[in-house]
């Protein structure tokens, strides 16, 4: 176990051993915090990696820390001349690019000036600074429903005894209530403490009574049910992503469905929300039957005019993860179809604000784009929606897309110049990038560099990764059929039957190209040149 150790300032150490001993103690210092995953310089500079603070302003976007200053320039706020010193100093060197530091005792100097450095005074400052930021992220981030303030507001007029307010606002707010769109799980919670403020009161003035029970109740219905729904959606996406085998017994996803298909009618007029997530579940519920994707369909032509653009996007989104997980099952014939949603959620400017995944949400639009060999719609997608990737990972998303498309179109040179320069940070990234090298080095008769990488990226996925079951085998399957293909190559008889074995599997990265490569072998093996 390494010792705790503190840096020793280097003026004592001079002081105490002179400068041979200073240096060689200096060193010896450095490598225990390296050791520990920091240097001992960096113990003299404020960055993301040892600053909270530092971490937190990163996070802002420039519209963000400009709001930020006028929060920390607002007298209510902040009263310390010094935090704005700290803010403007920081604001000349914001946005932070990537590995960003500062000096501390630059930071010290500007604050104070002509005073000398002092750790203490400076690590309280910035903990002030923090504390005001993390009130200014609860402030510019928190809950922002309208409802939840008008409750606040109705709550305020109850408790202070202000009738004429409270009457005015439950009539303003009931209004509101009855006019609202977005009935989504806040929205029902919401109206269960609406009437509930009102039941308050009436019990203030006019004694315990079960009057008005009955609507907090209903709101409590809708709001429990959509709650549930959602557990649900957690449990089965773990269960298909991480560990198939997890089992949970959830009995109240019966008792949803049958409040659902008991007030279906009523549901599905004046509950749209509800009605889609009812739609959905029903999605992952009944996988293999068609007819419920189909039935969404139907129901957002009928009434989109009827729901909120976060309702459709979800929708739109519901049928994208259906088509998706027809497709992972081998079900070629849902190709056309994602295609064709993936236009329309285009066209309709829905693609933003909805994919927590942008990245696995463009590869797949992109890649299902070139197996329909719409390239030109591919390179599309990627640059309209390359600034919707996550920035640190943006550039090389959107080399390993066009890699991949260049490799289609027949630019072998350029796909591999691209993965030439590509980091990965994301295990999926890894595969996809390494599935379209593995297709270049082919290409190439680079057989040393495919064997090679063949082996590593096997290792790679045997090791797991918290990778799912299906990603797993996906690109295990890419391997295994392209030796089986170097194996054969020269066999007519093992070519027919890999192809054979080929045609019938149901989840393969590049099955296409594999088949593809099998064909044109074949034809040559039965008409020589």
């Amino acid at each position: 176990m390494l010792l705790n150790l503190r840096p020793i300032p280097s003026l004592l150490l001079q002081s105490l051993y002179g400068n041979i001993a200073s240096i060689v103690i200096m060193v010896l210092l450095n490598n225990c915090y390296k050791s520990n995953k920091i240097n001992i310089l960096e113990l003299n500079m404020l960055s993301a990696n040892n600053s909270y603070l530092i971490e937190k302003l990163s996070g802002l976007s420039v519209k963000e820390f400009n709001k930020l200053g006028e929060f920390l320039n607002s007298p209510f706020h902040n009263k310390s001349v010094r935090i704005i010193r700290l803010y403007n100093f920081l604001s000349e060197l914001f946005p932070f690019p990537d590995n960003f530091s500062v000096s501390k005792k630059s930071l010290f100097s500007h604050i104070y000036p002509g005073k000398p450095f002092s750790d203490l005074i400076l690590r309280k400052l910035i903990f002030d600074f923090n504390s005001l930021v993390d009130e200014f992220i609860q402030i510019y981030f928190g809950n922002k429903n309208e409802f939840r303030k008008n409750n606040e507001l109705l709550a305020f007029f109850r408790m202070r005894k202000m009738n004429k307010n409270y009457n005015h606002s439950v009539k303003k707010f009931s209004d509101r209530f009855e006019k609202a769109e977005m009935k989504n799980i806040e929205f029902y919670h919401e109206k269960k403490f609406f009437h509930k403020e009102i039941y308050n009161h009436k019990t203030d003035n006019l004694g315990f009574s079960l009057n008005g029970y009955s609507d907090i109740i209903e709101n409590s219905q809708y709001e429990f049910v959509l709650n549930y729904i959602q557990i649900y959606y957690s449990y089965v996406k773990f269960k298909n992503s991480f560990d198939r085998n997890a089992f949970l017994n959830l009995p109240f996803i019966k008792e949803v469905i049958n409040f659902i298909q008991k007030n279906l009618d009523e549901i599905k007029i004046n509950h749209p929300i509800l009605f889609c997530e009812f739609l959905a579940l029903k999605t992952i519920q009944e996988p293999d039957n068609n007819k419920n994707a189909e039935e969404i369909r139907i129901y957002l032509y009928e009434n989109e005019f009827k729901l909120d653009v976060l309702t459709l996007k979800y929708m739109m989104l519901v049928l994208y993860n259906y088509y998706v997980g027809r497709l992972n099952k081998g079900f070629e014939e849902f190709r056309k179809p994602l295609f064709d949603l993936i236009n329309e959620i285009d066209n309709k400017n829905l693609a933003e604000g909805v994919y927590s995944s942008f990245d696995l949400f463009l590869f797949t639009a992109v890649g299902n784009a070139i197996i329909l060999k719409e390239f030109d719609k591919g390179e599309y997608l990627l640059e309209k929606y390359k600034h919707l990737l996550p920035a640190s990972q943006r550039d090389h998303i959107y080399r390993i897309n066009l890699a991949n498309i260049k490799f289609f179109k027949g630019d072998s040179d350029s796909a591999y110049s691209l993965l030439n320069s590509v980091k990965f940070s994301n295990p999926l990234h890894y595969l996809f990038a390494n599935s379209v090298l593995i297709k270049i080095y082919f290409e190439k008769g680079y057989w040393d560099s495919l064997n090679a990488l063949m082996e590593t990226v096997k290792k790679f996925l045997q090791r797991k990764n918290n990778l799912s079951d299906y990603h797993i085998n996906v690109y295990l399957n890419l391997i295994k059929y392209l030796n089986e293909y170097l194996k054969f190559k020269d066999d007519r008889q093992g070519l027919n039957e890999l192809y054979k074995t080929l045609s019938d599997e149901k989840i393969c990265n590049s099955k296409k190209w594999l088949l593809e490569i099998i064909e044109n072998k074949l034809s040559k093996l039965n008409f020589p040149a």
